[in-house]
């Protein structure tokens, strides 16, 4: 969303957070973090309503608290169109019951002023630098997988770096409390292969971010993880899988990193303009 404001300021749209006038043409709110009264106060002024929606919390969560419900409820009450960020996560509210107002998908992007690629070359006859990252310390974050890796892969051969927050306590593999995201970047352009094993996650910032880093993924086959590496990297479902997919990365890194294609914030922003705003709004 700081991405998108950005990028909205600097096309020339005036942007007000947190605040709308009666002269506010539309109104992008996200999930269900807002005051509804104030959304509802825009809709009667003729404001377009465009509701961002992520999740299922229940599938990313792994529990439900009535979050996903919530949403709904005031998507179809305050909405005339929504966004969700992969088709997953479209296809997954629906095995639930639930149908959004006029639903579109458009994906996240990084911000290519911090996350771009290096020039940096490939050097197999080093140790493989892997790097997975996570904020959250839930264990739906992949954390089984990244205890299978520190137990199971060549130490001599991968080195392991776990960025963010974790459950566990890791014995090999190099753990780093979380960075800036100038930091961020920075350390993730020093590394080989992203590595993510997050169940259920419907569109990873931090797989959209490594990409844009110039690093080839190999990711857990679940969420929207599919959608976004494509053939920038390969899947994997089962821990046992996970070293013959590093090796065939490994052997044909220069085109799977060619092949990367993470969604730029200028083409991302373009989508949400067209729709946010109804033609003869804006040219």
């Amino acid at each position: 969303l700081k991405n998108l404001v950005k990028e909205a300021s600097r096309s020339g749209m005036k942007i007000d957070v947190n605040s709308g006038w009666h002269w506010t043409a539309a109104a992008l709110f996200n999930s269900h973090h807002f005051n509804e009264r104030k959304l509802e106060r825009l809709r009667n002024m003729g404001a377009r309503m465009v509701h961002r929606v992520d999740g299922p919390l229940l599938s990313y969560r792994g529990m439900d608290d009535g979050t996903d419900a919530e949403i709904a409820r005031i998507n179809n009450r305050l909405a005339d169109a929504t966004i969700l960020q992969s088709r997953y996560s479209l296809e997954k509210h629906r095995e639930l019951g639930i149908e959004y107002r006029n639903p579109i998908i458009i994906s996240n992007a990084a911000d290519p002023e911090i996350f771009y690629p290096s020039d940096r070359p490939f050097e197999r006859k080093k140790p493989i630098r892997l790097v997975s990252s996570s904020w959250s310390p839930n264990w739906n974050k992949g954390f089984h997988f990244y205890k299978w890796m520190e137990e199971n892969l060549d130490s001599e051969r991968f080195q392991h770096t776990f960025i963010g927050n974790s459950p566990m306590e890791f014995q090999k593999t190099r753990s780093i409390k979380p960075l800036r995201s100038y930091e961020l970047a920075d350390f993730l352009r020093s590394q080989d292969i992203y590595v993510t094993a997050s169940l259920n996650d419907p569109c990873s910032n931090s797989v959209i971010e490594a990409m844009s880093c110039g690093l080839p993924v190999l990711f857990l086959d679940s969420g929207g993880h599919p959608e976004l590496v494509r053939d920038g990297g390969l899947p994997f479902a089962e821990p046992e899988d996970i070293p013959v997919a590093l090796e065939q990365i490994v052997q044909r890194y220069d085109s799977f990193r060619a092949a990367l294609n993470p969604p730029q914030i200028s083409g991302i922003w373009k989508k949400y303009k067209e729709v946010l705003f109804s033609p003869g709004i804006l040219d």
